[in-house]
């Protein structure tokens, strides 16, 4: 067995050492302060603490919404239609700029008037940002 003598081994520098250090400490401080500014732990360290609540009750608005019901008052009225109208062009989204397009009128015998491609659709790894 031979034995090798301790200044033939290579050592690291002490000042690659420090660097190294040095390297690790300033990638990872920003790291650290990422990922702990988004704590509710912390916000009393790095910020100020929150205002109180405001003073008297809290009353919840989504407890006395009601379903829809039919008022009895209302039970012997002819409901009223204007007359259907032909809508030749859909000019845009809602077809037309209020988004009511009154009683539109429907053929006797419905047919499709058009078909084209739009696309390859929404998927988990893309999404569809226009309306329809």
């Amino acid at each position: 067995m031979t034995r090798i003598p301790m200044a033939a081994v290579p050592t690291a520098h002490p000042t690659a050492n420090r660097r190294s250090l040095r390297r690790a400490a300033l990638i990872s401080a920003p790291l650290l302060a990422l990922l702990l500014g988004g704590c509710d732990t912390v916000s009393g360290w790095f910020g100020k603490t929150p205002d109180p609540p405001l003073p008297g009750q809290r009353v919840s608005v989504l407890t006395r919404e009601r379903k829809v019901e039919v008022d009895p008052r209302l039970a012997g009225t002819p409901v009223a239609l204007p007359p259907a109208t032909v809508n030749a062009a859909w000019a845009q989204a809602g077809g037309t700029a209020e988004h009511a397009g009154g009683n539109l009128g429907l053929s006797a015998t419905p047919g499709e008037a058009w078909r084209g491609d739009v696309g390859a659709g929404a998927s988990s790894s893309r999404s569809l940002l226009a309306t329809p």
